[in-house]
């Protein structure tokens, strides 16, 4: 069953980059036609590996807590805490889905139109989150239904864990705005620093709590240790300051700052 699973994820990955290579084609023109440009490929990897880092650090401060879990209590109250984790990711697809409508219109009005750019910001950041908090108290009422409407009667221990690891719903949602805002102020190496910094103080918690609290634990652990990345840590670094003003008065209505 575990090989049939990686099967299926690496075809996946074959079906989208025949997919990718079925569309650039045409647009580029042959391979044989195609040059090596030194200067364009040094600067683009300068700029992608503090994404590349990003993206490593941001996957295992997602997934270290069950891992904590697993060491810290035993591997029964792990797979519970996975089954509510995974259920609670649902509430991330309503602020991802809103990344396609408006990245677009942001990567235009920041070249053409910089104070379009920080209204049109501001209202990503402002959808982006309440998108989340509405799917966090979606998942929390439903919590109990669909821990055992998933998974079985077994997990009926991963309701409550679900019903508080769904708010990371709310500081997921503002941090795929963020994290737009880096990409386009092309501050990656800021991201990189808060993404190490949140995997810190997510161990940290998941270290404090789990032991006394199980997987209940674990979840207070994830939503505080991203309310504290999104809402504190920001305000520490000069950088990215203003994207944290930014963001969080539009969250409250406030309009951007002159």
């Amino acid at each position: 069953a575990v090989t049939a699973f990686g099967a299926a994820a690496a075809a996946e990955v074959a079906l989208i980059g025949g997919a990718l290579a079925l569309a650039f084609f045409p647009a580029a023109g042959a391979p044989r036609r195609w040059s090596w440009d030194g200067a364009l490929a040094r600067t683009l990897l300068r700029d992608a590996a503090p994404l590349l880092l990003t993206t490593l650090a941001i996957t295992i401060y997602r997934r270290i807590d069950v891992v904590l879990v697993s060491h810290l209590i035993d591997a029964g109250t792990a797979g519970v805490y996975a089954a509510a984790v995974r259920l609670s990711e649902v509430g991330y697809l309503a602020p991802m889905i809103l990344i396609n409508a408006w990245f677009p219109q942001l990567t235009h009005l920041h070249a053409t139109d910089r104070a379009a750019y920080r209204a049109a910001m501001a209202k990503f950041f402002r959808h982006t989150t309440w998108a989340g908090a509405a799917c966090a108290a979606a998942l929390t009422l439903a919590a109990p239904w669909l821990a055992t409407g998933a998974f079985g009667a077994a997990f009926a221990g991963a309701a409550t864990p679900l019903a508080i690891h769904a708010w990371t719903a709310v500081f997921i949602g503002h941090g795929i705005a963020r994290s737009q805002w880096l990409l386009l102020e092309n501050r990656q190496l800021d991201g990189l620093v808060l993404a190490v910094g949140g995997a810190l103080v997510n161990v940290s918690f998941n270290f404090a709590l789990v032991p006394r609290y199980g997987a209940t634990g674990a979840a207070i652990a994830a939503v505080l240790a991203l309310a504290l990345n999104m809402a504190l840590l920001p305000a520490l670094l000069p950088r990215v300051r203003e994207g944290w003003s930014l963001g969080w008065r539009a969250v409250f209505g406030r309009p951007p700052a002159a």
